[in-house]
Order: structure tokens, then sequence, then C-alpha cells
């Protein structure tokens, strides 16, 4: 099952918000979306961000495993 376009609305202004705050290149994040992953400090924290933001994470970068299973139920983000 693909996304619908309010998830990638809500996915892209995620990434968005997280890019302003980190600082990680889109070259950087276009890479690693090609299985291309660099040792780049911007793109850990740019991760930790986008995985905080949907609550697959808190604070202390403790998995949220409930959450994760919830939003990720059939292969969608929700």
């Amino acid at each position: 099952m693909g996304l619908t376009p309010e998830q990638r609305e809500m996915l892209l202004a995620i990434h968005n918000e997280c890019v302003d705050q980190t600082g990680v290149t889109d070259d950087t994040v276009m890479r690693a979306m090609a299985g291309e992953f660099l040792e780049d400090p911007k793109f850990k924290e740019h991760l930790f961000c986008f995985t905080k933001k949907m609550g697959f994470q808190n604070e202390a970068g403790e998995l949220q495993p409930d959450v994760i299973k919830e939003k990720t139920a059939y292969g969608s983000v929700r």
C-alpha cells in the first residue's frame, strides 16, 4: 500500500523541518535514499530529528515500539 498525498505532505513537512534544524544537505539525503550512507553527523541528527517527530524515538533516543507498530502498520505511515 502506498502513501496518500496527505501522508506524503506530512513526511515532507517533517523532513523540511529537520533539514532546517540540522543543516543536512539534499545531496546527503538523496544519497542515503539510494542506499549510500555517509558518515555525516548532520545526517545522523536529521534521522534522529525525523524519528523523534514521528514518535518512533523519545528525546533519550529510546525506541517506542508501540508507536512504530501503530504508524507503520501494513507498510503505511498513519
